[in-house]
């Protein structure tokens, strides 16, 4: 699995919830964004897929082909997997508490400020994930005090291809693995929806 992150906290604080995934033979690629836990640069849209771009390079390089890989974004994370799942054809993508557009999030979240208006970056899910072709499932809790559920709603409402969602009644933003997330995953990921089960194609 290929992880994007949000933009808080560190890789290292999600390494013990995916241990499940590491028992059942499932490798991670935690991919470090420029500007974003003292790595250099400064981060933007365009600059983070590019980053991203650079870590499915890294996994075909090293063995690894697109069939055998899963796209897991979380939170701003999400906004660079479903532009992955629309670029590269793999096998699956996880989408863990995802938004509309990054506007959208923030104008909520801030309503007195119009972000909408004058921020640069998009990253606009909605109008992109009605392009994906692969397996899409997303998870998010019913609390989310930082993306309201309906954004994730809405972005199921718009993919066309094959998909599957989970709204988990009293999670919120940061919580999902204390309700079960890593065995919905692994679920997903065995019997992905309209298409064969082919769990070896994507674990060790």
């Amino acid at each position: 699995m290929l992880f994007f992150m949000g933009d808080t906290g560190a890789l290292n604080d999600r390494v013990a919830e995916f241990t499940p995934y590491f028992k059942q033979g499932y490798g991670f690629l935690l991919l470090g964004y420029r500007g974003f836990g003292g790595n250099p640069g400064t981060p933007s849209e365009r600059g983070l897929y590019r980053d991203a771009r650079a870590g499915v390079a890294w996994l075909e390089n090293n063995g690894y082909p697109l069939k055998r890989i899963v796209f897991y974004g979380h939170s701003l994370g999400t906004g660079i997997a479903v532009e992955m799942a629309v670029e590269y054809p793999v096998y699956a993508v996880v989408l863990e508490a995802p938004y509309t557009t990054l506007p959208d999030t923030v104008t909520m979240s801030m309503p007195l400020v119009q972000s909408r208006w004058f921020m640069k970056d998009r990253y606009d899910n909605l109008a992109k994930i009605g392009k994906i072709k692969i397996p899409l499932m997303i998870i998010q809790g019913t609390q989310d005090e930082v993306i309201p559920w309906a954004q994730g709603k809405a972005l199921f409402k718009a993919a066309k291809g094959p998909k599957e969602a989970h709204f988990v009644p009293d999670a919120g933003h940061m919580n999902l693995y204390d309700f079960g997330e890593a065995d919905l995953v692994m679920k997903f990921l065995d019997h992905p929806p309209e298409k064969m089960a082919v769990p070896e194609a994507i674990r060790k």
